[in-house]
């Protein structure tokens, strides 16, 4: 019976670790002057940014009043000045569910400047493509 006990909590905390380890996002965190990005098993430090100014947008996207970040690096051909949302995922909450939304996260998905229109998809591509 006490073997039985113990292999059920093995099984609880086993389930819960690997339930809290799933609901890591990628994240910017201001530390000592600088500002990193960590995503996953990467670690970035941010160049070329305004501290005063900087604010993360979600979990991939950052922004200063000089510069656009995607997961760490500055997008070149971004008007920070101009750059604007268009649309964002929004989790629906999971029904019955006694944590809400689970491990979701909003993300911004489109996007714009003075230049155009822009996807997500795009740079998951690797490629920064206006949108038709």
């Amino acid at each position: 019976m006490k073997n039985k006990l113990l292999i059920l909590i093995g099984i609880f905390v086993f389930v819960q670790f690997g339930f809290s380890l799933s609901c890591f996002f990628p994240y910017y965190k201001i530390e000592d002057g600088t500002i990193m990005y960590y995503g996953g098993s990467n670690k970035v430090m941010l160049e070329k940014f305004d501290i005063e100014t900087f604010e993360g947008l979600d979990s991939a996207f950052g922004k200063d009043k000089n510069h656009v970040y995607f997961t760490g690096k500055i997008i070149e051909k971004i008007d920070a000045k101009t750059f604007e949302i268009v649309s964002r995922y929004e989790p629906k909450p999971i029904p019955n569910s006694p944590w809400g939304i689970g491990c979701q996260t909003s993300y911004i998905t489109e996007f714009k400047d003075k230049n155009g229109t822009y996807k997500l998809e795009d740079f998951q591509s690797g490629k920064l493509k206006l949108k038709e």
